[in-house]
């Protein structure tokens, strides 16, 4: 199967745990269309570069997706509809790193949360 890596936007006024719950939903979406999430980081409240939808910050979520694409087409669709979700990304890759991103290895002060799937 194709890999991905899916990056995505959650708004400011929600909870990190609320963003957690965003991520599981996704992760269930995949799981029952044939796909596997490899990995998954919290990047934590951003600053933007400029507003979106009058907001100046938002909660970063990556996930590292191996799934067919009409898995990856259904959960595009459904972040268009979640009320939560402002901006994503899909990149299809070759193979996802199971070593912590570049978000998180230089951002060392900050908390974030890196779940691997060692399966």
């Amino acid at each position: 199967m194709p890999n991905y890596e899916i990056t995505y936007i959650a708004r400011q006024e929600i909870s990190e745990n609320d963003v957690e719950k965003i991520t599981d939903g996704f992760t269930k979406l995949l799981s029952d269309n044939g796909g596997k999430v490899i990995k998954t980081e919290y990047w934590g409240l951003r600053n933007f570069t400029y507003e979106i939808k009058k907001a100046k910050n938002g909660h970063y979520a990556f996930m590292g997706v191996d799934a067919p694409a009409p898995a990856v087409k259904e959960l595009e669709r459904n972040m268009k509809l979640h009320e939560n979700v402002v901006r994503f990304l899909t990149i299809k890759v070759d193979k996802i790193s199971r070593e912590p991103s570049a978000i998180i290895r230089t951002d060392v002060e900050d908390d974030f949360e890196l779940k691997i799937d060692n399966n």
